[in-house]
């Protein structure tokens, strides 16, 4: 047993990793270069030599030491005759390596002058690790390496016997013996004898059987399995063919995490010491964990149930609960960031991934748009769904530690990813990308989230791209949910919402609505909550978001909020900034009707066109359109406002005025001040009551499902708003706009508009 803290304890001592078969080792050294291929020195190196000349000559050792750590390793005339009957030292000197135990030699060649029937070994490679007693390089071997290992009681000698096919000194890896399926060697012939090449191994799947001696194999080599021990995990995965369609493919090591399991990601220096035993979250719904653990152990995907720890190393206990899925089934989570610093989730970073920079990337929703908007109105659109998802993918034996729960007394340990642990959704998702690549390449179109394919097809190919992608999916191993699958048709939900190719609309389900406005309606009346609570807000409206733009602005304070808070405990203060944002989402989806127009990329036509402009005594806007445009006086009781104010009224009448006419389109406005067209597009701003009539002008733009651009205007290109802003200041100004506009005919609007208008706008 080690204790809770991750040892790599340096251990000095010499792993054979290349031994040549030779004849007459008297006469190796007769011609130079001669036996030695590659060596590292290490501080103990002297005593494996005195050990070694008791049975062989010392000429034909082709071992480097180093006590004193310079020129490469020659502190004294009796270890420099060791190393001159091999090589001459000026010349190893240049081809010697800095290494952090000594040098490497490299370049060094073969001995090719054994005559003799003698078999000796001769040392082609010397290597140092870290707790090397864990670890098998591929292994050359020669029949009297039995007496160096007994004799000389070196625990660390990986050595397997030539005649035997065995494992000699097996206490060392015990685990070997247990997972190697097979030995396998290469000779190659020489005219000395036999040389052997090389010495591979097979493995057996990690297993119920053997899952605590591979667990304790990986962990102790420091190394995520893929990168050392690579010990193949048991799946349904056909990693041949996922090596054959992704050869070319960016971020083709997905096939090494499939094939010998996916590394969490943990680099704390520490494991997680928790309390022993942690108490499951207080749970009505127990028989859904029962069920879920009973199913996953009989798909082997969880191992148990243990009275007590079955694994070399402290595990780790995290609690369980359940959450809502679908109308009566039941998530199960294990909760991997409970105990706050001391969590599992605390020590995996979101920004790296195997100390190397990461960011995944999300497919979003306007991506699933865009291909929409590409194969054109009536296009068909399907999706498949992966079933059990993360469960699909197996843990690197590594991490086996660190995924550990207890239920009903028993101890149970998870070898799949599981809902909780902050590293799953990511390997799920570079899991379906590389699927969705391969689909790319057979030009099918598709956008993945996590476990969930959503594909667009023109109405001739549908049935055909829809059936590739499930026989594709079965050859991989990859398993999908039949229930939630759908072919080709117009109307299609993916990702909770409704997409209607005929009407080109997003319809967002009447039951969302309603538990975000009930859920927001709770919050209204808080002044505190948890981080956890917040997320659940956050998450619910952008998801509404996505199909309402301006909603987007609303949620930007509530992010800078959570990003205060570190863990999900915090008591988050409800701010009134925090509130009002919450009051104009109550407002917005009091009349919300949950459908959205699937908003057209080009903005070179817009369906409408307006602009708009303030005096100090008057305001006036112009609908280009409709042909129609308004003025109307200021109050005297409001003319001491900036006149950044008064402009934003301007765009709120002109918007409030014609809302009927713009409704479901794409709408242009121009305002002649920077500071509103700033606050419009940015959603953020210093003034307050320049906030609360843009809250209003966006509330009013996602009622009628307007989509709104800003943009500045030069004063001496707003001449028409400009004149009717100053229409009764004088009656030059009116003549002139009739001049200029040909406006003559048309409908003017003259009201008094501040007066209702200020009933109308609430403090949000």
């Amino acid at each position: 047993m080690i204790s809770n803290s991750i040892i790599q304890k340096k251990l000095y001592s010499p792993v054979i990793t290349g031994v040549l078969l030779c004849d007459n080792y008297e006469n190796d050294v007769v011609k130079p270069p001669a036996i030695m291929s590659g060596a590292i020195a290490s501080p103990d190196y002297s005593g494996v030599y005195d050990e070694l000349t008791k049975s062989y000559s010392p000429a034909n050792i082709g071992v480097l030491f180093d006590n004193s750590q310079d020129s490469l390793g020659i502190s004294s005339a009796y270890e420099a005759d060791v190393l001159s009957n091999i090589y001459d030292v000026s010349s190893c000197e240049s081809i010697g390596e800095s290494s952090s135990v000594g040098f490497n030699l490299t370049g060094v060649g073969y001995c090719d002058n054994a005559c003799s029937e003698k078999t000796s070994p001769v040392f082609t490679g010397v290597s140092i690790y870290e707790n090397d007693s864990y670890l098998l390089q591929s292994l050359l071997c020669s029949t009297d390496f039995d007496t160096v290992v007994k004799d000389n009681n070196y625990m660390n000698y990986n050595v397997v016997d030539e005649t035997n096919n065995v494992l000699l000194a097996s206490s060392i890896c015990p685990w070997f013996t247990k997972t190697a399926g097979s030995i396998d060697f290469e000779y190659s012939p020489d005219m000395s004898g036999n040389i052997l090449k090389d010495v591979s191994t097979k493995f057996c799947e990690m297993n119920i059987n053997n899952f605590s001696s591979v667990h304790e194999a990986v962990f102790y080599s420091g190394k995520p399995n893929f990168a050392y021990c690579k010990i193949p995990v048991r799946s349904n995965f056909n990693i041949q063919l996922w090596e054959q369609l992704l050869e070319d493919y960016h971020d083709k090591i997905v096939v090494e995490f499939l094939k010998y399991g996916w590394p969490l990601n943990y680099i704390k220096d520490t494991l997680p010491d928790p309390p022993t035993r942690r108490q499951n979250h207080l749970n009505q719904f127990s028989s859904f964990i029962d069920s879920y653990i009973s199913k996953e152990s009989d798909l082997g995907a969880i191992y148990g149930p243990f009275r007590k720890n079955p694994l070399c190393c402290h595990l780790t206990l995290s609690p369980l609960f359940t959450v809502p899925k679908g109308d009566s089934d039941r998530r199960v989570i294990v909760d991997c960031s409970h105990g706050n610093n001391l969590s599992i989730n605390e020590g995996i970073p979101s920004d790296t991934f195997l100390n190397e920079t990461f960011k995944l990337y999300y497919p979003r929703h306007e991506e699933f748009i865009a291909l929409l908007l590409n194969h054109g109105r009536g296009c068909a659109i399907w999706k498949l769904d992966l079933s059990r998802a993360f469960r699909q993918l197996v843990l690197d034996p590594h991490d086996l530690h660190l995924q550990g729960y207890e239920w009903r007394g028993q101890i149970f340990i998870d070898n799949r990813l599981i809902f909780g642990m902050r590293s799953s959704p990511q390997a799920c998702q570079r899991t379906t990308n590389a699927v969705s690549y391969m689909l790319w390449k057979s030009n099918i179109h598709t956008i993945n989230y996590v476990d969930d394919f959503g594909g667009v097809s023109d109405n001739q190919n549908a049935e055909h791209d829809y059936n590739f992608v499930l026989e594709l999916f079965q050859r991989l191993g990859l398993e999908v949910s039949k229930e939630k699958c759908l072919p080709p048709t117009k109307v299609l939900t993916f990702l909770g919402k409704e997409y209607n190719s005929i009407d080109m609309t997003v319809r967002i389900p009447e039951i969302k609505l309603q538990e975000t406005y009930e859920l927001l309606q709770r919050f209204e009346k808080k002044k505190h909550c948890t981080k956890r609570q917040l997320q659940q807000v956050i998450g619910k409206l952008a998801f509404i978001s996505e199909c309402v733009r301006s909603g987007r602005l609303f949620i930007s304070r509530m992010l800078q909020t959570l990003r205060k808070y570190h863990f999900n405990h915090y008591r988050v203060h409800i701010t009134d900034e925090f509130r009002q944002d919450i009051r104009w989402w109550l407002l917005f989806l009091h009349d919300y009707n949950g459908i959205s127009i699937i908003p057209d990329v080009d903005w070179s036509s817009p369906d409408a066109i307006i602009s708009s402009d303030a005096c100090l005594k008057g305001i006036g806007g112009v609908n280009f359109t409709t042909f129609e445009y308004f003025h109307s006086d200021i109050p005297e009781s409001l003319r001491d406002m900036h006149i950044s104010v008064l402009e934003m009224y301007a765009i709120y009448i002109a918007i409030q005025f014609w809302t009927s006419s713009i409704s479901n389109k794409r709408v242009q406005l121009f305002c002649d001040n920077q500071s509103c067209v700033e606050i419009l597009n940015r959603g953020t701003g210093r003034d307050q009551e320049m906030l609360n009539l843009a809250r209003q002008i966006w509330y009013l733009c996602a009622s009628s499902n307007v989509q709104l651009r800003v943009s500045y205007i030069a004063s001496v290109e707003n001449r028409l708003s400009d004149l009717l802003s100053r229409w009764n200041l004088s009656e030059k100004n009116r003549s002139q706009f009739f001049i200029e506009s040909k406006l003559y005919n048309s409908d003017f609007i003259e009201k008094e508009v501040f007066g209702h208008m200020f009933n109308d706008i609430i403090n949000i």
